[in-house]
């Protein structure tokens, strides 16, 4: 009677480690260290450098950070006028301010008017002033 059994403490921890060793297997590849997650290229003939292509600045349509639903990595993914859709991984490494004003000092003067529009209203630069006190220059609507 004065012996207890604590067994059954130690089961539930247990559960957790197949949850972890999969996200962790999924985020590893963003620690390795030096490796370049998203490069630019600025000016008028400016791109995004990927795996498989560079993206010309003045050919995207639509920028977003979207989390995928299998692996809980978050990627941007960008739409091109032509259809195309290129994903890159950020491993939750890069936050979506960061990816929002990288996109609106680099990418957006360069953007067609019809992505500028939908870039503007997906943006909240409210947000943006409020958390990070970052404001649009006026000379970026080119």
């Amino acid at each position: 009677m004065g012996v207890f059994n604590n067994s059954y403490e130690v089961r539930g921890d247990f559960v957790f480690i197949p949850t972890f060793t999969y996200l962790f297997a999924w985020f590893l590849p963003g620690l390795i260290p030096g490796k370049t997650l998203i490069s630019l290229v600025k000016g008028p003939n400016g791109y995004v450098k990927s795996k498989k292509e560079n993206i010309p600045f003045r050919n995207i349509k639509e920028a977003d950070l979207r989390r995928n639903g299998f692996t809980l990595v978050k990627r941007l993914v960008i739409n091109m006028h032509d259809g195309k859709q290129y994903c890159i991984c950020t491993y939750d490494l890069i936050d979506e301010l960061d990816i929002n004003v990288m996109i609106n000092q680099y990418v957006y003067p360069y953007m067609t008017p019809d992505a500028r529009k939908v870039w503007n209203e997906q943006v909240n630069f409210e947000k943006l002033h409020e958390l990070i006190k970052y404001k649009r220059e006026d000379n970026m609507n080119m």
